[in-house]
């Protein structure tokens, strides 16, 4: 699989970012495929299944939200991967480490039981 992704800009691209292997690039772009398909960032979104449920009176809170998980679970988990390899390779000039990095300086300390 490696050597057929190889000649593939996507694969390319992907090869960029510190921490992914080759195995997890074929990944991502087999489970891609071509990203003109999506006709903006909401529908990428939605096909991968991290989009937000739809709002619902009744019962709803709103620290009780999670994701719709409606989208391709084998997606979702490649994605997962990717992230957590580009947090441990901790390099700096990485666009999405530093993002990383700057959202969980922002966020709330965990609750001590």
């Amino acid at each position: 699989m490696i050597e057929i992704s190889e000649p593939l800009e996507e694969y390319q691209e992907v090869k960029k970012f510190s921490g992914i292997s080759e195995k997890l690039a074929v990944q991502i772009v087999e489970e891609f495929g071509d990203l003109s398909k999506f006709k903006n960032k909401k529908s990428l979104i939605s096909f991968i299944g991290i989009d937000a449920l739809p709002y619902e009176s009744g019962n709803f809170k709103a620290d009780q939200r999670k994701i719709s998980k409606r989208g391709n679970t084998i997606l979702r988990k490649v994605g997962y991967q990717a992230m957590k390899c580009m947090m441990s390779a901790k390099n700096p000039e990485n666009e999405i480490y530093n993002y990383m990095i700057k959202k969980k300086k922002k966020e709330k300390p965990r609750k001590k039981n």
